[in-house]
């Protein structure tokens, strides 16, 4: 029986194989958001030690040494975020170091330490939209504080208002599944004002 978000299929009797895990984890990129420059997420290629992402001496910002906070993502442990007391310098490049964090398998990243180059504030989350039977499956990635999703039936005038529901982290990306619409809806992320 194999099932994900919407959808369940039962197969015939089927063998399944595992091996073991000899892969070691990569520390894919840095999401920066002009909306909270005191924040940033790391994103790995898999689900990594909650532990070890928790830990604030595995992330050294070169420029300006450790972060104040580490949480993880705990809906898949794909990514850390990490809060600093003070906020980075809008379009400045800065370099994150990572160091000795390991996946399920407890295999360290490769290479340890490995360093991430990226731009303060230039990760503007991006909406990727498909259908699926009678929905739409909207994602953006994720975390994406200072967002809100929003949606219109018309752009002459549009009246936008904000879609409900909550979205689900899957894969490292915000996922909202909705009802699609005849003839046409039109979605988009604002970024909210400071302060609400």
């Amino acid at each position: 029986r194999a099932a994900k978000a919407g959808s369940v299929v039962t197969s015939s009797t089927v063998t399944l194989t595992v091996v073991d895990d000899t892969t070691p984890p990569k520390a894919l990129e840095v999401l920066s958001s002009p909306g909270n420059l005191n924040e940033i997420a790391v994103r790995f290629d898999e689900a990594m030690v909650d532990t070890d992402l928790q830990e604030e001496f595995n992330f050294i910002l070169q420029e300006t040494g450790l972060p104040a906070q580490v949480a993880t993502n705990s809906a898949d442990n794909l990514s850390a975020i990490l809060t600093f007391d003070t906020p980075l310098v809008l379009n400045q490049t800065y370099n994150l170091e990572v160091r000795d964090v390991r996946d399920l398998a407890t295999l360290q990243i490769s290479p340890n330490p490995t360093v991430l180059t990226f731009v303060a504030g230039s990760n503007v989350p991006r909406l990727s939209i498909s259908r699926s039977g009678n929905n739409l499956v909207i994602t953006w990635p994720a975390p994406s504080t200072g967002y809100i999703l929003e949606q219109t039936d018309s752009l002459s005038p549009p009246a936008w208002t904000a879609v409900a529901g909550t979205p689900a982290v899957i894969n490292g990306r915000n996922t909202l599944n909705v009802t699609a619409s005849v003839p046409l809806r039109i979605y988009r992320l604002v970024q909210l004002a400071p302060g609400g």
